[in-house]
């Protein structure tokens, strides 16, 4: 049967709009140890990351880089460049900063960067950055880190050391990662944009003589974070887990906060809800804070009517951060835990472990009742 106009126009635009996909994405190969040349377009030839890196051209660019047991040191400034750094993995895919200045693994200034399945970890001495960004005046940036390991070390090291000046922001999105053993501060952000955390870990971002909480923003930041659990994050200074010195409003939703040294949470404004707060708070005003739950004290400005404050730390009975499931290890609320069935409407819908909550929701990160065996 001969296709009908409607048919034939029909699979046209199909093929037009694939076309126009192909043509607008462009991939790239690299792999440790290959030669600086080459075309670095298929994975049978790829090249060095820092020359695929520099002749990486198009609206999307996506560079495949192989897993190595050695650390990628590129020292790339990406500029006004954009694409989508992909790994093989935490374990696999490394990349690092090198023992002389820049130390910093990956710099950006007005570039959409997004980094994929990939360790960013300081590659040797003191101070090292995994990614720095600088946005100047009246400029714009955009780092988004997908199940991103960012280690970089306890002697001064910084995951992520952002700054703006006058008119320039920076969004940074960090979705599904693992910010672990930045001595200087898990993520730095002074100046003006949005933060976005979803489904990640914070912890063992400390240092002896530093004073960076894990999560630090000052300026003008509007910062969001999700089914995250911030713990074990020491601090010389005032605030271990989120210190929020910004005019921009802090909103944490099912976040769970358990042995951060000094204050969980210090911000200027703050909206708290469906949390978990092991620890105290100091924070000038609260927009929201329902159901929740902070031990052992009332320092967080909960509401009364929907949350539970003044309880034992024993009533909290989280278990010990492990492999519950999904990409993270999480502190899952043990049996009898009062952070348990809190409800209340503006729960997250699924929890660190992208799993869905189901029936009455818990306080926290993670979702008692819903086992690391659904995952096998």
């Amino acid at each position: 049967m001969k296709p009908s106009g409607l048919a034939r126009f029909l699979a046209g635009v199909v093929l037009f709009a694939c076309a126009n996909v192909a043509a607008f994405a462009t991939d790239y190969y690299a792999a440790y140890g290959a030669q600086p040349g080459g075309d670095c377009t298929s994975p049978a030839l790829p090249c060095d990351l820092a020359y695929a890196i520099g002749v990486a051209s198009g609206a999307d660019v996506r560079i495949h880089i192989a897993g190595s047991p050695s650390i990628y040191r590129p020292q790339v400034t990406y500029g006004d460049k954009s694409m989508t750094l992909i790994g093989d993995g935490i374990n696999e895919t490394l990349i690092g900063s090198g023992s002389t200045d820049p130390k910093c693994a990956i710099t950006l200034t007005t570039a959409t960067i997004e980094l994929q399945n990939l360790q960013l970890r300081n590659g040797s001495g003191c101070c090292g950055r995994g990614v720095c960004v600088t946005v100047p005046d009246g400029a714009t940036a955009s780092l988004t880190l997908n199940r991103v390991w960012l280690n970089t070390g306890n002697d001064g090291g910084r995951g992520i050391d952002a700054t703006t000046a006058g008119s320039g922001s920076v969004t940074i999105d960090v979705v599904d990662s693992l910010i672990q053993n930045n001595g200087d501060g898990g993520i730095v952000l002074a100046g003006k944009g949005t933060v976005d955390i979803e489904r990640s870990l914070f912890t063992h971002d400390y240092g002896n003589s530093y004073t960076t909480a894990s999560l630090q923003i000052s300026g003008n930041v509007t910062t969001t974070g999700t089914n995250s659990t911030f713990t074990n994050n020491g601090v010389d200074g005032t605030t271990g887990g989120i210190a929020h010195a910004s005019n921009g409003l802090l909103t944490v939703n099912n976040v769970t906060f358990s042995g951060n040294a000094g204050f969980a949470i210090s911000a200027n404004v703050a909206s708290i809800n469906h949390s978990i707060i092991d620890g105290t708070c100091s924070i000038s005003g609260v927009l929201g804070g329902d159901y929740s739950v902070e031990s052992p004290g009332n320092t967080c400005s909960l509401a009364a009517a929907t949350s539970l404050v003044n309880m034992p730390s024993g009533a909290l009975n989280l278990g010990l951060l492990a492999d519950n499931g999904g990409f993270t290890q999480t502190m899952l609320p043990q049996s009898g835990s009062v952070a348990i069935g809190l409800g209340g409407a503006g729960c997250e819908p699924v929890d660190q472990r992208s799993l869905a909550r189901g029936g009455t929701c818990d306080a926290g990160a993670v979702q008692e009742g819903i086992f690391k065996s659904q995952f096998d």
